[in-house]
């Protein structure tokens, strides 16, 4: 399996419901791991600054962890939508 997520493969559903238990460290590097590289390409995109990506990127995980656990995942969207539009308004910020 890649490191970074396919665009025509989905969120795996399981990893989604485990990283909103804060106390679970590792599905929480999981994700962070894979989808650090599409945060930071789509921050690029945005037309956020390379030296201030990252910073942006964990701002726009530091944002799910507070929503995450009133999160309820929907298959029968896409979950990217939803990180992308996440992502998108705290490039704008």
């Amino acid at each position: 399996m890649p490191a970074t997520p396919s665009a025509d493969l989905p969120t795996p559903a399981s990893l989604l419901e485990r990283i909103r238990n804060l106390d679970d460290a590792s599905s929480r590097s999981r994700f962070v791991e894979l989808y650090t590289p599409v945060l930071l390409m789509w921050l690029g995109r945005f037309g956020v600054g390379a030296d201030d990506r990252a910073d942006v990127a964990q701002n726009v995980f530091a944002q799910l962890v507070k929503e995450l656990p009133g999160f309820r995942y929907d298959p029968r969207r896409r979950f990217r939508g939803y990180l992308f539009a996440v992502a998108r308004s705290r490039a704008r910020r």
